[in-house]
């Protein structure tokens, strides 16, 4: 890789440390939905030309996107869709693995996934569909969501999000809602979605002034939230509900 490329995309946000940070994967992802990854930031292409890992966290943000249906329209992608991508020429070795990379991860999908995270489907999906053949519930509440949980604490799309609360991982008793309070979207609508650790929606709420609330489920256990703009994924958040425990 090359070192001013690295530098680059850290200035641009887009790696954390040695490899591509949530917004550098998110971008990648969008790309991959928008066919258009000859466009990322030269940082970007090299380091996926090389990196396995993160090849392989792209394609996890990807399926997540697909299997919510939160990929992107390129008219108003905040990337692609600001004529700032320009055409160069295709590098011998550099670029090229892009394209075929692109079509063979389509085309492989969704079964690439069960090979670059084999154990976490076994662990999930698969105990799901043998309890259901066998009729027994073994949901854990608590138990994180493979398909969810990689994506928590994540800002997608537009950098000008600010989460304040609640934090990823925040407690919350039975009797209290979420609060969200949020900076950098103020006067844009948006949606505030609960789900259970399941990925079953729960609750809904609209908010445009940087704050919004959600009641709380009606049972203890893991949650996510998440924060959209016309159907976009901005925000993925977690949280959980206990009851509360009261000194002796």
């Amino acid at each position: 890789m090359k070192e001013h490329n690295v530098y680059e995309g850290q200035r641009d946000g887009l790696f954390d440390g040695p490899h591509l940070s949530g917004e550098g994967q998110a971008l990648a992802a969008d790309a991959l939905a928008l066919d258009r990854m000859e466009d990322l930031p030269d940082g970007v292409q090299e380091h996926l030309g090389e990196c396995q890992e993160c090849r392989e966290a792209v394609i996890e943000v990807y399926q997540i996107l697909r299997d919510t249906d939160s990929l992107p329209e390129e008219g108003d992608h905040p990337f692609f869709s600001r004529g700032e991508a320009v055409e160069e020429p295709l590098k011998p070795a550099g670029r090229r693995w892009l394209k075929y990379a692109a079509i063979a991860l389509l085309i492989l999908l969704p079964g690439s996934m069960l090979i670059l995270r084999a154990p976490l489907w076994e662990q999930a999906s698969f105990s799901r569909w043998l309890s259901g053949i066998f009729g027994g519930d073994r949901h854990d509440p608590f138990a994180p969501s493979p398909e969810l949980e990689p994506l928590a604490g994540m800002v997608f799309r537009d950098p000008a999000l600010q989460v304040l609360v609640p934090l990823p991982g925040d407690t919350l008793g039975m009797d209290q809602p979420l609060i969200l309070n949020y900076l950098g979207l103020e006067g844009q609508t948006l949606l505030l979605e609960l789900l259970d650790n399941r990925g079953v929606v729960l609750g809904k709420s609209m908010t445009g002034d940087g704050k919004a609330q959600l009641q709380p489920p009606g049972s203890q256990g893991l949650y996510y939230w998440k924060l959209s703009r016309d159907g976009h994924l901005l925000y993925l958040g977690k949280v959980c509900w206990i009851n509360h425990v009261h000194p002796t």
